[in-house]
């Protein structure tokens, strides 16, 4: 489903629109005026945060150097990333019909990008959830949450 190709929104029963898309594609309230704001919901069920996205791998692949080398590579893009949140704003936030202050705001504000304790917590009440209501089938292991500090690589793969 590709929100950006809708003609007529009376004609689709029902929609999840995620991040700007809700900002920027939303249907009229006349045409679709039920909504639901799923990190919200979450929060007032759960006290937890919402993680709409993160990084997994198998759990017993999760010590391997292949996905330290990925972990690392994607926290130091992660890292870089996050100085250039301003930048980013300016440059593409007007060209997807975003204000330039309203940008900066949803990447710095409403976006985090840290997996902290509490979206750990989050996760794996999810999963507890998903598999209590017959959604997902019970891991054959716990998550193995990965420290960044603890990862080895060949000096070589840095």
């Amino acid at each position: 489903f590709d929100a950006r190709s809708v003609s007529d929104w009376e004609a689709i029963p029902a929609a999840l629109l995620i991040g700007d898309k809700v900002r920027t594609l939303a249907p009229s309230l006349s045409a679709h005026p039920h909504r639901l704001d799923m990190g919200a919901a979450w929060r007032e069920l759960t006290g937890l945060p919402f993680v709409f996205a993160c990084w997994m791998c198998l759990a017993d692949r999760a010590h391997s150097e292949a996905v330290a080398v990925a972990a690392l590579t994607l926290d130091r893009q992660r890292r870089r990333n996050a100085l250039r949140l301003d930048a980013v704003a300016c440059a593409e936030g007007p060209g997807h019909g975003w204000p330039v202050d309203e940008a900066r705001s949803y990447l710095t504000q409403s976006l985090h990008y840290d997996m902290g304790q509490r979206e750990r917590q989050a996760v794996e009440t999810f999963w507890s959830m998903a598999v209590e209501t017959g959604v997902a089938r019970a891991p054959a292991q716990r998550p193995v949450w990965l420290r960044l500090d603890e990862m080895r690589v060949s000096p070589c793969l840095r």
